[in-house]
Protein backbone atom coordinates (compact mmCIF):
# COMPACT_ATOMS: atom_id res chain seq x y z
CA UNK A 1 0.00 0.00 0.00
CA UNK A 2 1.27 3.45 -1.03
CA UNK A 3 -0.34 6.41 1.21
CA UNK A 4 1.49 9.38 -1.10
CA UNK A 5 1.45 10.11 -4.36
CA UNK A 6 4.33 8.93 -6.72
CA UNK A 7 7.14 10.93 -8.48
CA UNK A 8 9.54 11.63 -10.70
CA UNK A 9 12.77 13.68 -10.83
CA UNK A 10 12.09 16.17 -13.37
CA UNK A 11 15.66 16.07 -14.88
CA UNK A 12 13.48 13.33 -16.84
CA UNK A 13 11.34 16.05 -18.23
CA UNK A 14 13.79 18.94 -19.05
CA UNK A 15 15.42 15.77 -21.39
CA UNK A 16 12.38 14.83 -23.04
CA UNK A 17 11.70 18.70 -23.41
CA UNK A 18 15.29 19.01 -25.24
CA UNK A 19 14.19 16.00 -27.70
CA UNK A 20 11.38 17.50 -28.65
CA UNK A 21 12.43 20.72 -29.52
CA UNK A 22 15.54 19.55 -31.43
CA UNK A 23 12.84 17.49 -33.93
CA UNK A 24 11.40 21.13 -34.32
CA UNK A 25 7.68 20.36 -31.57
CA UNK A 26 6.82 23.55 -29.96
CA UNK A 27 8.05 23.81 -26.27
CA UNK A 28 4.81 24.87 -24.96
CA UNK A 29 2.51 23.13 -26.56
CA UNK A 30 4.32 19.81 -25.41
CA UNK A 31 3.71 20.68 -22.34
CA UNK A 32 0.71 21.94 -21.87
CA UNK A 33 -0.17 18.83 -23.69
CA UNK A 34 1.26 17.36 -20.53
CA UNK A 35 0.04 19.10 -18.30
CA UNK A 36 3.06 21.07 -16.70
CA UNK A 37 4.51 24.05 -16.86
CA UNK A 38 8.21 25.36 -17.22
CA UNK A 39 8.07 25.75 -13.22
CA UNK A 40 7.51 22.49 -12.63
CA UNK A 41 10.29 21.25 -15.30
CA UNK A 42 13.09 23.67 -14.40
CA UNK A 43 13.05 23.57 -10.86
CA UNK A 44 16.15 23.13 -9.43
CA UNK A 45 15.93 19.27 -7.79
CA UNK A 46 12.23 19.27 -8.72
CA UNK A 47 9.68 16.18 -8.80
CA UNK A 48 6.72 15.71 -11.33
CA UNK A 49 3.88 14.48 -10.12
CA UNK A 50 3.32 10.92 -11.45
CA UNK A 51 -0.03 10.76 -13.56
CA UNK A 52 2.13 13.83 -15.42
CA UNK A 53 5.14 12.40 -16.02
CA UNK A 54 2.97 9.05 -17.42
CA UNK A 55 1.33 11.36 -19.89
CA UNK A 56 4.72 12.95 -20.95
CA UNK A 57 6.30 9.23 -21.55
CA UNK A 58 3.19 8.62 -23.98
CA UNK A 59 3.41 11.99 -25.93
CA UNK A 60 6.69 10.50 -26.77
CA UNK A 61 5.73 6.89 -27.09
CA UNK A 62 6.23 6.78 -31.40
CA UNK A 63 9.45 9.34 -30.53
CA UNK A 64 12.81 8.13 -31.49
CA UNK A 65 14.77 6.43 -29.04
CA UNK A 66 17.50 9.12 -27.33
CA UNK A 67 20.68 7.74 -28.37
CA UNK A 68 22.43 9.23 -26.51
CA UNK A 69 21.87 7.13 -23.78
CA UNK A 70 23.73 4.57 -25.33
CA UNK A 71 27.00 6.69 -25.52
CA UNK A 72 29.78 6.89 -23.17
CA UNK A 73 29.45 5.84 -19.69
CA UNK A 74 27.90 7.31 -16.26
CA UNK A 75 29.13 10.62 -16.54
CA UNK A 76 25.31 12.06 -17.63
CA UNK A 77 24.35 10.73 -14.68
CA UNK A 78 26.58 13.03 -12.43
CA UNK A 79 24.25 16.15 -13.89
CA UNK A 80 21.50 15.29 -12.17
CA UNK A 81 21.99 12.56 -9.74
CA UNK A 82 24.84 13.82 -8.09
CA UNK A 83 24.71 11.76 -4.67
CA UNK A 84 23.59 8.74 -6.81
CA UNK A 85 26.36 8.51 -9.19
CA UNK A 86 28.85 9.42 -6.82
CA UNK A 87 28.12 6.99 -4.71
CA UNK A 88 27.50 3.80 -7.48
CA UNK A 89 30.30 4.39 -9.15
CA UNK A 90 32.35 4.06 -6.05
CA UNK A 91 31.70 1.00 -4.40
CA UNK A 92 34.11 -1.54 -2.84
CA UNK A 93 32.33 -4.13 -5.38
CA UNK A 94 30.32 -4.12 -8.33
CA UNK A 95 27.51 -5.94 -6.01
CA UNK A 96 27.12 -3.39 -3.57
CA UNK A 97 26.59 -0.89 -6.64
CA UNK A 98 24.49 -3.00 -7.80
CA UNK A 99 22.61 -2.87 -4.52
CA UNK A 100 23.09 0.40 -4.14
CA UNK A 101 21.49 1.53 -7.10
CA UNK A 102 18.03 -0.51 -6.75
CA UNK A 103 17.92 0.50 -3.43
CA UNK A 104 18.08 4.46 -4.01
CA UNK A 105 16.95 5.01 -8.04
CA UNK A 106 13.69 6.14 -6.20
CA UNK A 107 15.61 9.55 -6.79
CA UNK A 108 15.33 9.06 -10.53
CA UNK A 109 12.22 7.96 -10.19
CA UNK A 110 9.20 6.31 -8.55
CA UNK A 111 6.74 4.68 -11.25
CA UNK A 112 8.32 1.64 -12.14
CA UNK A 113 10.32 -1.75 -10.62
CA UNK A 114 13.49 -3.10 -11.13
CA UNK A 115 14.18 -6.80 -9.69
CA UNK A 116 17.13 -8.43 -9.70
CA UNK A 117 17.70 -12.41 -9.03
CA UNK A 118 20.77 -13.73 -8.95
CA UNK A 119 21.32 -17.44 -10.96
CA UNK A 120 24.00 -19.85 -11.92
CA UNK A 121 26.42 -17.02 -11.31
CA UNK A 122 24.49 -14.34 -13.34
CA UNK A 123 22.18 -11.37 -12.57
CA UNK A 124 18.74 -11.12 -13.90
CA UNK A 125 17.26 -7.94 -14.17
CA UNK A 126 13.35 -7.28 -14.42
CA UNK A 127 11.95 -4.20 -15.29
CA UNK A 128 8.41 -3.69 -14.96
CA UNK A 129 6.21 -0.04 -15.36
CA UNK A 130 3.56 1.16 -12.95
CA UNK A 131 1.88 2.51 -16.03
CA UNK A 132 -0.24 -0.15 -17.63
CA UNK A 133 -0.20 1.53 -21.39
CA UNK A 134 3.77 1.84 -21.33
CA UNK A 135 4.54 -0.22 -24.11
CA UNK A 136 7.70 1.51 -25.91
CA UNK A 137 9.88 -0.15 -23.79
CA UNK A 138 11.56 3.06 -23.40
CA UNK A 139 11.81 3.01 -19.67
CA UNK A 140 12.66 -0.49 -19.79
CA UNK A 141 15.87 0.41 -21.94
CA UNK A 142 17.09 3.34 -19.93
CA UNK A 143 16.72 1.49 -16.79
CA UNK A 144 18.65 -1.56 -18.59
CA UNK A 145 21.30 1.18 -20.36
CA UNK A 146 22.03 2.28 -16.67
CA UNK A 147 22.76 -1.18 -15.27
CA UNK A 148 24.95 -1.80 -18.34
CA UNK A 149 27.19 1.63 -18.34
CA UNK A 150 27.24 0.69 -13.94
CA UNK A 151 28.52 -2.98 -15.31
CA UNK A 152 31.42 -2.30 -17.36
CA UNK A 153 32.18 1.01 -15.38
CA UNK A 154 33.47 -1.91 -12.40
CA UNK A 155 34.50 -4.73 -15.01
CA UNK A 156 37.53 -2.92 -16.43
CA UNK A 157 39.03 -5.76 -18.42
CA UNK A 158 36.55 -8.83 -17.65
CA UNK A 159 34.15 -8.66 -20.21
CA UNK A 160 30.68 -8.65 -19.34
CA UNK A 161 27.52 -10.47 -21.60
CA UNK A 162 24.90 -8.88 -22.10
CA UNK A 163 21.02 -10.67 -22.68
CA UNK A 164 18.40 -8.09 -23.33
CA UNK A 165 14.68 -9.13 -24.07
CA UNK A 166 11.96 -6.51 -24.34
CA UNK A 167 8.10 -6.70 -24.65
CA UNK A 168 7.70 -4.08 -26.68
CA UNK A 169 8.19 -4.32 -30.65
CA UNK A 170 11.65 -3.58 -32.28
CA UNK A 171 13.32 -0.82 -31.57
CA UNK A 172 13.32 1.97 -34.64
CA UNK A 173 17.33 2.37 -33.49
CA UNK A 174 17.82 -1.22 -33.30
CA UNK A 175 20.76 -1.65 -34.99
CA UNK A 176 22.14 1.47 -32.42
CA UNK A 177 20.85 -0.90 -29.71
CA UNK A 178 22.04 -3.93 -30.25
CA UNK A 179 25.83 -2.30 -30.77
CA UNK A 180 25.40 -1.10 -27.00
CA UNK A 181 24.19 -4.66 -25.62
CA UNK A 182 26.76 -6.61 -28.01
CA UNK A 183 24.51 -8.65 -29.10
CA UNK A 184 20.59 -8.34 -30.56
CA UNK A 185 17.81 -7.37 -28.44
CA UNK A 186 14.96 -9.95 -28.58
CA UNK A 187 11.02 -8.04 -28.88
CA UNK A 188 7.83 -9.13 -28.18
CA UNK A 189 9.22 -11.14 -25.08
CA UNK A 190 7.18 -11.44 -21.90
CA UNK A 191 9.18 -9.42 -19.52
CA UNK A 192 11.30 -6.95 -19.90
CA UNK A 193 14.34 -8.39 -18.59
CA UNK A 194 17.97 -8.12 -18.55
CA UNK A 195 20.54 -10.87 -17.97
CA UNK A 196 24.11 -10.01 -16.77
CA UNK A 197 26.91 -12.66 -16.46
CA UNK A 198 30.03 -11.13 -15.30
CA UNK A 199 32.51 -12.53 -13.11
CA UNK A 200 33.62 -9.20 -11.59
CA UNK A 201 31.00 -8.94 -8.59
CA UNK A 202 33.32 -9.55 -6.34
CA UNK A 203 35.70 -8.30 -7.19
CA UNK A 204 37.42 -5.18 -4.45
CA UNK A 205 37.46 -1.72 -7.08
CA UNK A 206 40.45 -0.63 -7.08
CA UNK A 207 39.33 2.95 -7.10
CA UNK A 208 37.14 2.55 -4.17
CA UNK A 209 37.73 5.65 -1.91
CA UNK A 210 35.57 4.76 1.28
CA UNK A 211 36.10 8.14 2.64
CA UNK A 212 33.77 10.00 -0.55
CA UNK A 213 31.60 7.07 -0.57
CA UNK A 214 30.85 7.45 3.44
CA UNK A 215 30.25 10.95 2.68
CA UNK A 216 28.50 11.09 -0.73
CA UNK A 217 25.86 8.04 1.00
CA UNK A 218 25.08 9.96 4.00
CA UNK A 219 23.56 12.74 1.30
CA UNK A 220 22.22 10.60 -0.91
CA UNK A 221 20.15 8.52 2.25
CA UNK A 222 19.07 11.95 2.98
CA UNK A 223 17.92 13.15 -0.75
CA UNK A 224 15.97 9.77 -1.00
CA UNK A 225 14.38 9.80 2.73
CA UNK A 226 13.00 13.67 1.63
CA UNK A 227 11.48 12.21 -1.22
CA UNK A 228 9.45 9.40 0.45
CA UNK A 229 8.77 11.96 3.27
CA UNK A 230 4.78 11.72 2.76
CA UNK A 231 2.82 15.01 3.32
CA UNK A 232 -0.77 13.76 3.39
CA UNK A 233 -2.86 12.85 6.79
CA UNK A 234 -2.02 9.33 6.16
CA UNK A 235 1.89 10.08 6.22
CA UNK A 236 1.98 11.94 9.18
CA UNK A 237 0.22 9.36 10.77
CA UNK A 238 3.10 6.67 9.20
CA UNK A 239 5.55 8.80 9.95
CA UNK A 240 4.53 8.57 13.94
CA UNK A 241 4.46 4.94 13.93
CA UNK A 242 7.33 4.74 12.09
CA UNK A 243 9.21 7.29 14.81
CA UNK A 244 7.44 4.77 17.66
CA UNK A 245 9.24 1.41 16.15
CA UNK A 246 12.92 3.06 15.24
CA UNK A 247 13.09 5.42 18.41
CA UNK A 248 13.48 2.91 21.07
CA UNK A 249 12.02 4.44 23.44
CA UNK A 250 10.17 3.06 26.56
CA UNK A 251 6.96 5.61 26.66
CA UNK A 252 6.17 4.62 23.38
CA UNK A 253 4.40 1.30 23.36
CA UNK A 254 4.56 -0.40 19.87
CA UNK A 255 1.17 -2.71 20.69
CA UNK A 256 -0.55 -1.55 17.94
CA UNK A 257 -3.71 -0.26 19.97
CA UNK A 258 -1.82 1.17 22.57
CA UNK A 259 0.24 3.25 19.73
CA UNK A 260 -3.40 4.44 18.19
CA UNK A 261 -4.53 6.03 21.48
CA UNK A 262 -0.37 7.49 21.65
CA UNK A 263 -1.35 9.34 18.30
CA UNK A 264 -4.59 10.60 19.31
CA UNK A 265 -2.91 11.98 22.24
CA UNK A 266 0.23 13.32 20.18
CA UNK A 267 -2.92 14.84 17.35
CA UNK A 268 -5.55 15.98 19.68
CA UNK A 269 -7.42 14.13 17.95
CA UNK A 270 -10.15 10.79 18.81
CA UNK A 271 -10.11 7.42 16.96
CA UNK A 272 -13.46 8.43 15.08
CA UNK A 273 -11.58 11.68 13.91
CA UNK A 274 -8.75 9.61 12.86
CA UNK A 275 -10.17 6.39 11.80
CA UNK A 276 -12.28 9.11 9.35
CA UNK A 277 -9.59 11.17 8.07
CA UNK A 278 -7.48 8.11 7.30
CA UNK A 279 -10.64 6.69 5.23
CA UNK A 280 -10.60 9.74 3.29
CA UNK A 281 -6.54 9.04 2.34
CA UNK A 282 -7.82 5.68 1.20
CA UNK A 283 -6.63 3.78 3.68
CA UNK A 284 -7.34 2.54 7.40
CA UNK A 285 -5.24 2.54 10.84
CA UNK A 286 -4.38 -1.31 10.15
CA UNK A 287 -3.17 -0.90 6.84
CA UNK A 288 -0.41 1.80 8.01
CA UNK A 289 0.87 -0.28 10.94
CA UNK A 290 1.32 -3.55 8.23
CA UNK A 291 2.77 -1.05 5.83
CA UNK A 292 5.15 0.30 8.34
CA UNK A 293 6.05 -2.64 10.14
CA UNK A 294 6.56 -4.53 6.71
CA UNK A 295 8.77 -1.35 5.69
CA UNK A 296 10.90 -1.63 8.97
CA UNK A 297 11.95 -5.67 8.96
CA UNK A 298 12.67 -5.60 5.74
CA UNK A 299 15.20 -2.26 6.61
CA UNK A 300 16.54 -4.49 9.51
CA UNK A 301 16.68 -7.33 7.76
CA UNK A 302 18.68 -6.34 4.54
CA UNK A 303 20.97 -3.96 6.73
CA UNK A 304 21.96 -6.00 10.08
CA UNK A 305 22.84 -8.89 11.10
CA UNK A 306 19.85 -8.72 14.13
CA UNK A 307 18.66 -12.25 15.55
CA UNK A 308 15.20 -12.52 13.99
CA UNK A 309 13.44 -12.96 17.90
CA UNK A 310 15.11 -8.98 18.39
CA UNK A 311 13.31 -7.97 15.26
CA UNK A 312 10.21 -9.82 16.59
CA UNK A 313 10.44 -7.59 19.48
CA UNK A 314 11.50 -4.72 18.29
CA UNK A 315 8.51 -4.31 16.40
CA UNK A 316 5.96 -5.49 18.76
CA UNK A 317 5.11 -9.10 17.92
CA UNK A 318 4.17 -11.61 20.52
CA UNK A 319 6.49 -14.28 19.80
CA UNK A 320 9.11 -14.96 16.75
CA UNK A 321 6.19 -17.02 15.08
CA UNK A 322 3.69 -14.60 14.83
CA UNK A 323 6.42 -12.07 13.12
CA UNK A 324 7.76 -15.22 10.57
CA UNK A 325 3.93 -15.39 9.86
CA UNK A 326 3.44 -11.69 9.35
CA UNK A 327 6.53 -11.21 7.04
CA UNK A 328 5.33 -14.24 5.15
CA UNK A 329 1.50 -13.39 4.25
CA UNK A 330 3.13 -10.26 3.40
CA UNK A 331 6.65 -10.62 1.95
CA UNK A 332 5.51 -14.14 0.18
CA UNK A 333 8.62 -15.73 1.50
CA UNK A 334 10.30 -16.35 4.88
CA UNK A 335 12.11 -13.39 6.86
CA UNK A 336 15.42 -15.88 6.85
CA UNK A 337 14.87 -16.22 2.53
CA UNK A 338 14.63 -12.46 2.14
CA UNK A 339 17.70 -11.31 3.94
CA UNK A 340 19.96 -14.23 2.29
CA UNK A 341 18.59 -12.65 -0.73
CA UNK A 342 18.15 -8.71 -0.37
CA UNK A 343 21.94 -8.08 -0.89
CA UNK A 344 21.40 -7.95 -4.25
CA UNK A 345 18.04 -5.58 -4.01
CA UNK A 346 15.31 -8.81 -4.57
CA UNK A 347 11.82 -8.33 -3.54
CA UNK A 348 9.11 -10.99 -4.07
CA UNK A 349 6.37 -8.58 -4.07
CA UNK A 350 7.64 -4.93 -4.46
Amino acid sequence: MDVRAKTVSNAIARGVLQVAESLDVSGEQFLRLAGLTRAEVFQPHGRVAGHKHQRLMRLTEHAPVNTSLLRGGLEPLFADYLNLASVCTNCATLREAVDTFLRYRGVIGELDVLVCRERDDALLFDYISDDPLESSGKSALANFALLVKLVRHYSLDRAPRFDCALQAAPLRQAAAVDAFFEGPVASHQTANQLKVTCAALDTPFTHHNPLLHAVFLASLSAEHSAIVQPDSFAGRVTQFVRDALVSGRDDLAVSDDRLLDQLCEAMNLTRWTVRRRLQGDGCTYKDLVVHVKLAEARRLLREDTMPLGLISDLLGFASQGSFTRFFKANEGVAPLTYRRAAPMGWTPHP
